[in-house]
């Protein structure tokens, strides 16, 4: 019997390393045609994801710099940014991850269930998924975004959501995170997690321990991955079999508990 039955995939991070190579270059593309000097720089950028939302991380800036900003300026510069990360978006300037394509097909081929669960907007969301995975109509049986929840991560919303629409139980899935706070959001909705550390981050027990595994990208066949956390997967990267391994390793915790 299967026990692994559906794989929930979080987008920015981990699907794709938007984050830094994408959000935080168009903000500051967004700075210069507003005709400011300011520039996130990837240090910047770190603290500044822990504030969630675009816009709130711009509001945060503001006020702790030395210009002052009326709101609608402050929206405007984000509506700016929006658009300027959609551009670079559709032109194919974001790729997906180390060992994304490669375990996405993998997991496809043996009818394992793939969600996306993001608490980014559609509009930002959908592009990416559609020039990244345009060999496929469908690529996702779901894509969870802000639009379908009223709270984002680190509250579980979106998950509990995406576990009611799979019609699966909670041990039957398991959740491919980048963050912490999607690592919160994924096991305070009492799912299993795999954290895949964005390249710009590093690992700490403090930040991770909760998840099941911790590894640097999901490999391929010439790039293996380290294990910071969990199981050693016996091909040095990370597959369906490891996926089962973890799932099977937290039923067993579980019944023993």
């Amino acid at each position: 019997m299967q026990l692994l039955k559906a794989i929930f995939w979080d987008l920015d991070g981990t699907l794709a390393d938007t984050e830094m190579y994408g959000h935080r270059l168009a903000f500051n593309e967004s700075f210069r045609v507003n005709g400011l000097n300011w520039y996130w720089d990837i240090e910047t950028y770190r603290e500044l994801l822990k504030i969630h939302g675009g816009l709130n991380r711009i509001c945060f800036f503001a006020k702790n710099s030395e210009f002052r900003l009326a709101e609608d300026k402050l929206k405007i510069i984000n509506y700016n940014k929006q658009l300027i990360y959609r551009q670079k978006v559709n032109q194919g300037l974001i790729p997906l991850r180390t060992g994304v394509m490669r375990l996405f097909n993998q997991l496809r081929n043996n009818h394992i269930q793939q969600f996306v669960v993001t608490t980014s907007s559609s509009e930002s969301a959908l592009p990416l998924i559609r020039n990244n995975f345009n060999d496929f109509s469908s690529p996702f049986n779901q894509i969870i975004t802000s639009d379908h929840i009223k709270k984002t991560k680190p509250n579980p919303e979106c998950y509990l959501k995406a576990i009611e629409l799979s019609g699966f139980d909670n041990s039957e899935i398991l959740v491919i995170e980048d963050s912490p706070t999607g690592l919160h959001a994924a096991k305070d909705a009492d799912l299993n997690c795999l954290i895949t550390i964005s390249p710009w981050d590093n690992y700490s027990d403090i930040k991770f321990g909760r998840a099941n595994a911790v590894v640097d990208h999901l490999g391929e066949q010439d790039q293996s991955s380290t294990i910071f956390k969990g199981l050693t997967p016996n091909e040095m990267m990370i597959n369906l079999e490891y996926l089962e391994q973890l799932t099977l390793e937290s039923e067993y915790e579980h019944t023993e508990n």
